[in-house]
């Protein structure tokens, strides 16, 4: 299992790795969110994304707006009151579960 290191998450760390499962840190760094961007993107133009309706969700992901830097795409938003962290989440998600990602890995 991996998940973004913050203060609330750390504690989720230590309580998930206390119950015996593997967890590992990956932080919301530029170049690993331009990583999973890509990766989400990928997803998109190949319609390799199964999604619930979560309104909730659908309006984080219709928040934001990709950013293109020297480094390739990456998740941002318009206004700073918009939410999109489920949509981060999503693509950290997408990283993740990435097949081609999983057997480089290995």
């Amino acid at each position: 299992m991996s998940i973004s290191a913050s203060i609330t998450s750390r504690s989720l760390v230590q309580t998930l790795r206390e119950a015996g499962l593997e967890v590992e840190e990956y932080n919301q760094t530029l170049n690993n969110l331009t990583e999973a961007t890509e990766a989400l993107y990928s997803a998109f133009l190949t319609k390799n994304l199964r999604l619930y309706p979560a309104p909730d969700l659908r309006q984080q992901v219709l928040n934001a707006v990709s950013v293109e830097t020297p480094r390739g795409i990456r998740l941002s938003k318009q206004k700073t009151s918009n939410k999109i962290d489920g949509a981060v989440a999503l693509s950290f998600c997408r990283l993740f579960c990435d097949p081609v990602r999983q057997t480089a890995q290995q």
